[in-house]
């Protein structure tokens, strides 16, 4: 009866030392994105409707998108604008927060502050920007016709109030940046990046978007004339885009010098100004002195409003054109075939 109890409890033993093996094994074959650092203060990865982050592929050949230092108190995500229509705040709230709740889990340590140009859109507003981990930062003696245009101005008057506070800025449109992975590891303080609209097609080719699209080449009509309008559509000229720009502290406060200093006033109210004036100065080479890095389509950025991606719906993960990585930053998004429709 002694030796039968002996062999039982060696037996069980055995059983319990292969649970934790096959436990162990488990673990190392499904390891969790560790390429950032997750936000102390978070239990779980973020999660919502649409995205599981920790699916989202960052290791192997995946992981050398991360180039510079991880995301740390030196690095600002600034944002900024005017509410003057309540009703298209409303529609947009919901996503606004949840990107920006997806940012505390992505680059935690980052400072983040939205620069309040006018009254805020709900009285809620502040507190509930405080809860996603953004400062809201009274703008005040700007003009509040245009808060697309204005916060070109607030976020350079932040910056020189804030100088030697930061290394690395990322300038950010408020409702449809999505950043899904250490986005300031992406890029060193000696860089600056803006971003034409683009697309990665079917067969795995990149397209960007030019100015004989409509809306963009009416801007340039409007403000800066017929004749430019035609030029830059005949030369098939690609548009940048104004919705997020990114690179080291001394060259964004150059960048929105240029850029505010080249505002026409009697152009300030009208929508679209921002991006035509950011085109213009562009193309005629007045930020070559920048030396500035052209964000196409690729796993660190897109403009994705008409394609780029794959989504997995089972595992609420997506894929950088035909490749098995995941991307980092992404402004607006549009996945062809699934619920993603994110603008």
């Amino acid at each position: 009866m002694r030796h039968f109890g002996l062999l039982f409890l060696s037996v069980m033993m055995l059983l319990i030392l292969f649970m934790c093996l096959s436990i162990g094994m488990s673990s190392s074959n499904n390891p969790k994105n560790t390429i950032y650092e997750r936000n102390g203060k978070s239990r779980n990865w973020y999660m919502d409707r649409y995205f599981n982050l920790a699916n989202f592929n960052y290791e192997g050949e995946c992981s050398k998108v991360f180039k510079s230092k991880k995301n740390n108190e030196r690095d600002l995500l600034l944002f900024g604008g005017s509410f003057p229509e309540i009703k298209s705040w409303k529609e947009s709230e919901e996503l606004s927060y949840a990107q920006l709740k997806m940012s505390q889990e992505t680059i935690p340590n980052a400072k983040k502050v939205f620069m309040l140009i006018g009254d805020p859109p709900t009285s809620d507003f502040i507190s509930n920007m405080n809860e996603c981990g953004v400062e809201v930062v009274q703008a005040n003696g700007l003009p509040q016709e245009n808060g697309a245009v204005t916060r070109f101005c607030a976020w350079l008057n932040y910056l020189k109030e804030n100088k030697g506070k930061y290394d690395r800025v990322a300038l950010s449109d408020i409702r449809d940046v999505f950043i899904f992975g250490d986005a300031f590891a992406t890029f060193s303080k000696d860089e600056i990046y803006l971003s034409y609209e683009c697309l990665i097609n079917k067969r795995g080719n990149v397209e960007c978007n030019d100015f004989r699209d409509i809306w963009n080449r009416e801007w340039i009509n409007q403000f800066y004339g017929e004749d430019i309008a035609r030029q830059y559509a005949e030369n098939h000229t690609l548009i940048v885009n104004a919705g997020f720009t990114f690179g080291g502290y001394d060259k964004i406060v150059e960048y929105l010098t240029v850029f505010t200093e080249s505002i026409d006033q009697k152009h300030f109210k009208y929508w679209g100004y921002d991006q035509a004036l950011l085109s213009y100065l562009y193309t005629t080479r007045k930020l070559d002195f920048l030396n500035p890095k052209m964000a196409k389509c690729d796993q660190q950025f897109c403009f994705e409003l008409r394609g780029g991606s794959r989504y997995d719906p089972k595992k609420k993960s997506l894929y950088v054109g035909n490749s098995e990585c995941s991307p980092v930053i992404r402004h607006k998004l549009i996945v062809e075939g699934s619920v993603i429709r994110l603008t």
